[in-house]
């Protein structure tokens, strides 16, 4: 209910009024329930689409046995995660991008392995998420995605 709330706020915000800090931040990478939204995540499920690692239907995704090698050699276990109370694998409509990212059981294993590598942190306040610099890093190499920056104009590619 929250995203769709933020969907409309966002969708008719007045075009000349610059996004807060805190919205950029929001915008770019952070917690939705317990998987990653944003810019970084949309881009994340672009890449699982694009390499055939998942594929996606209008709200459910199945993992291919390619995106079983590729998530098993990134360190998430797609067997020890399997739940008959949720979906595996399922995709969520981001509130800023109006586009789906990954969800389920396969998206929380896939946020809580960014932690673990410490390519993300929390924002002390908030919901937003930081990549630090070996997420920069490992972003560009594992899945070829640059990581927005923030200058103090707004956010640059």
């Amino acid at each position: 209910m929250l995203d769709g709330i933020m969907g409309v706020v966002l969708e008719d915000r007045p075009r000349y009024r610059p996004l807060s800090r805190q919205a950029r931040e929001l915008s770019a990478a952070r917690i939705c329930y317990d998987h990653l939204a944003g810019r970084l995540s949309v881009d994340l499920t672009d890449f699982l689409i694009t390499r055939g690692y998942i594929m996606a239907g209008d709200e459910a995704a199945e993992i291919t046995p390619a995106g079983t090698r590729f998530f098993t050699e990134f360190g998430v276990d797609l067997f020890a995660l399997s739940s008959k109370r949720r979906r595996l694998c399922r995709l969520c409509i981001d509130w800023t991008e109006r586009r789906p990212h990954i969800a389920g059981v396969v998206g929380a294993a896939l946020t809580k392995r960014c932690f673990d590598l410490g390519w993300t942190e929390r924002v002390k306040h908030g919901g937003a998420v930081m990549v630090t610099p070996l997420g920069k890093r490992g972003f560009r190499e594992t899945f070829g995605i640059g990581v927005a920056e923030e200058t103090g104009h707004g956010m640059v590619r």
